[in-house]
């Protein structure tokens, strides 16, 4: 059927539910439009049809049966997979992380003296090798040269001018203000 801007008011034309101006103008127009007669012709048949088969009318006997019936079964009700994982699998997290979180930290301190640790030479390559580099350990060296075992008793036996001439010496070589 072609579109037609009658064909939407066809019900109403059949159920009597049109004004009676427009059904007046609806009628003037099925005598010259024959699909929207084809369309009026096959919906009244099918309102035939409907009025013809009768429904017989239930009693309240019928709808008790049924009650009684449903209450005697059990009715299961299975979620899906999917959704028992979805439900359990941010709660088994959310779990997980309150357990990790309330784990208390245990810190142990003891105290080692460091001439201990810088003679162990395996905790120097992990500890030492990050905070010391080679400049500072040339630095070191060239120090250790300077400085023999007597050089406390020295530096006792030096007056305070020789004292500041000594700490500036140092302080110019190894960029280190006093």
């Amino acid at each position: 059927m072609k579109s037609c801007r009658y064909s939407k008011n066809i019900i109403d034309y059949i159920e009597g539910l049109m004004p009676l101006n427009e059904r007046a103008d609806f009628e003037s127009h099925l005598k010259i439009c024959s699909d929207c007669q084809k369309e009026v012709n096959e919906i009244k048949k099918l309102y035939e049809i409907l009025n013809k088969d009768e429904v017989p009318e239930l009693n309240g006997i019928f709808f008790e049966d049924i009650r009684m019936r449903i209450s005697k079964k059990e009715i299961y009700y299975k979620l899906p997979l999917w959704k028992i994982f979805g439900i359990l699998v941010p709660m088994l997290t959310v779990f997980i992380l309150i357990l990790l979180n309330l784990k208390t930290e245990q810190m142990v301190e003891f105290s080692i003296p460091v001439s201990e640790l810088l003679d162990d030479e395996y905790l120097n390559s992990l500890l030492l090798d990050k905070i010391i580099d080679k400049k500072i350990i040339t630095n070191f060296e060239i120090l250790e040269e300077y400085l023999t075992p007597t050089v406390e008793q020295d530096l006792d036996e030096m007056n305070k001018d020789e004292l500041k001439v000594f700490m500036e010496v140092l302080s110019q070589r190894y960029n280190v203000t006093t």
